[in-house]
């Protein structure tokens, strides 16, 4: 029924016009979209003309338009002020439906309210006999549905911008390099205490819903994706607590509760039963656990996982996937989308979220070696210019592939910037460019209005995500102006705390913490670096183990058989008991720090050191030739 459902709706609407015309997909999803109201206008129109009861009237009438019916009063009586109500209230609930289409991917609420508000009016019309009501005054309602909708497409329309700006450079800072300071170690703290939590737990979490950009999931994603960072440019020699909080935040996106809402997502968006999140139309989760499992992994050099990397308990069976899996899957959705991008729920595609799961295909074949990527890259590029970019040059935030309807102000500035953040480790040159608009914005524009008050990490009104999100991106973009104002701007207006040597901001959303800390760790091209970057299995000497948060490990770099590590105490001075690991077996080393001296490795290449932590406490490792 479904197939010859959308069999039905795509030959009437597949005009000659439509097919021949050398329209966007963008136009052509347009076109199809007042072509199928035309058509219910004109059906509704037919029914109403010739209606000799005022049932067929209201049917007639709510055919044409949600909450019309309730109008027959109006046509064949005296009576306006409540009927012009209840087709109000109709029309709200309508307004209601559409927000829910599109916060959830419920394309059946929008359909539910404009057939049900139909034979609801036919029921409270009933069934008188009437002359048939001239059709001139029909067509105002007949129209009321096509015209709204077209107006609607033309004013958000995409297309080409005339020229891609140019790539001036607005790098104003240098790559950063040496040791995490205490301001971002006290901020990793926050991020550590909620990952190293057991699996099942979630203190500290903020649970709001499981559909929109507050879903804990990305809480999740993001948590790792900033301690990968910071994992990468400052600590590769160090896997310890770092792979450990890598591993549980991985292991908690098995948690049913984390993808359970694709049951209703599928049924009320594909119309299909389909508990598992992963084969189609939801890279919010599949392409975004892959990212978490690609940069964790290039990060540390160490997988994170012994086997399958999902484990999904659906009723009586099991889904699992690992890396390869979810690209292969991911790959084989996008050389089929017409779109080049993919939907991120139901009939809606999300750029960002998109650049997100390309990100984890690259880094993924950069570590195995793959040309996933390559192979769908010019496709994803193009669609990205001609279907995603306003004619004003801006990114459209998201699009409905159903009809193509698009909303290129939504967000504010934030919406403009993050996606920088990732499209630079994919197309520098339109990260470039796209940067120039968003600096360009920034220069001439109240900041104030420009950065939505909205935290959409937990919809709490603060500016916190829409400052940390931008300062991430600035930072990528090698812009430390931007980013150092933006940050200087969320301390203004979201003053942190320091409690027991974690620092917090009790007015932002986890999520705003964890893109916060990623622009504290992350540097120019960071992220690009990370993302093709070709990582071999890490050897060579390492800090593997170390107590938390009794130990914090501010940096730790291994370079030809020399590990530097810097540590300080969690709290209290006191002494602690470190592992090393991949060590020379049986070789002696010389200890530099607090307390020289020398070690020797064991037959397996371990070794223990008592470190005396009193502040920053630098050591470093040498082997003895």
């Amino acid at each position: 029924m479904r197939r010859a459902f959308y069999v039905a709706i795509n030959f009437v609407t597949q005009s000659y016009l439509i097919r021949r015309m050398n329209a966007s997909l963008t136009m052509r999803r347009q076109c199809r979209t007042i072509a199928v109201l035309l058509l219910i206008a004109a059906v509704g129109l037919a029914l109403a003309s010739t209606a000799h009861s005022t049932r067929f009237l209201a049917i007639g009438l709510g055919i044409m338009a949600p909450g019309a019916g309730f109008s027959v009063p109006i046509f064949v009586g005296p009576n306006v002020i409540g009927p012009a109500i209840v087709v109000g209230g109709t029309v709200i609930a309508f307004v209601v439906a559409l927000i829910l289409w599109f916060g959830t991917g419920n394309v059946l609420a929008p359909v539910l309210v404009w057939i049900g508000s139909a034979f609801a009016a036919a029921l409270f019309a009933g069934d008188r006999v009437i002359a048939p009501v001239d059709i001139a005054d029909l067509l105002p309602v007949a129209g009321s549905m096509p015209v709204l909708v077209a107006l609607a497409l033309v004013a958000t329309r995409g297309g080409r911008p005339s020229k891609v700006a140019a790539s001036a450079s607005v790098m104003t800072a240098a790559p950063r390099t040496g040791e995490l300071d205490m301001s971002a170690l006290q901020l990793q703290r926050l991020l550590l205490d909620r990952a190293l939590q057991p699996v099942d737990q979630f203190e500290g979490f903020e649970w709001r819903d499981q559909f929109q950009t507050a879903a804990v999931r990305y809480q999740v994603n993001f948590l790792s994706y900033a301690l990968s960072l910071s994992h990468a440019h400052f600590l590769p020699a160090f896997s310890g607590y770092m792979l450990e909080a890598q591993e549980l935040l991985l292991a908690k996106q098995s948690d049913r509760r984390m993808w359970r809402y694709w049951a209703l997502e599928s049924l009320w968006g594909h119309l299909r039963r389909s508990a598992d999140p992963v084969p189609r139309d939801n890279i919010m989760y599949s392409g975004f656990v892959a990212a978490q499992i690609a940069y964790a992994e290039t990060a540390g050099g160490r997988p994170i996982a012994r086997d399958s990397h999902l484990d999904l308990r659906i009723g009586d069976h099991r889904s699992c996937y690992d890396l390869p899996a979810l690209v292969v899957l991911l790959v084989a959705q996008y050389r089929k989308s017409p779109w080049g991008l993919l939907a991120c729920e139901p009939h809606w595609i999300y750029p960002l979220c998109n650049l997100i799961t390309a990100t984890a295909i690259r880094t993924a074949d950069a570590r195995s070696g793959d040309t996933n990527w390559s192979a769908i890259a010019p496709k994803f590029r193009d669609s990205l210019l001609t279907e995603f970019t306003a004619r004003n040059g801006q990114m459209i935030p998201f699009k409905s592939s159903l009809t193509g309807m698009a909303m290129p102000m939504a967000g504010g500035i934030v919406m403009q910037a993050f996606p920088c953040l990732f499209l630079n480790g994919l197309f520098p040159d339109l990260a470039a460019a796209q940067w120039n608009r968003v600096r360009a914005r920034l220069d001439q524009g109240r900041w104030d209005r420009a950065f939505w008050p909205i935290d959409v990490g937990n919809y709490g009104f603060s500016r916190a995500s829409s400052l940390a999100a931008s300062a991430a991106a600035a930072v990528e973009m090698g812009d430390g102006e931007s980013a150092e104002a933006m940050l200087e701007m969320l301390d203004r207006q979201c003053p942190s705390t320091v409690l027991d040597g974690v620092r917090h901001r009790p007015r932002a959303s986890l999520w705003a913490h964890a893109l916060e800390f990623a622009a504290l760790c992350n540097h120019h091209n960071g992220l690009a670096d990370l993302v093709g970057h070709r990582s071999e299995a890490a050897e060579g000497p390492h800090l593997a183990e170390a107590d938390y948060p009794a130990v914090l490990v501010a940096r730790a770099v291994e370079d030809r058989g020399r590990l530097s590590l810097t540590l300080y105490p969690g709290g209290r001075d006191s002494l602690q008991l470190i592992r090393l690991a991949g060590l020379q077996p049986d070789h002696h080393y010389r200890v530099e720090g607090p307390a020289p001296g020398l070690l020797r490795a064991s037959a397996s290449g371990e070794a223990s050191l008592a470190v005396n932590l009193v502040g920053r406490t630098p050591l470093t490792i040498t082997p003895l030739s």
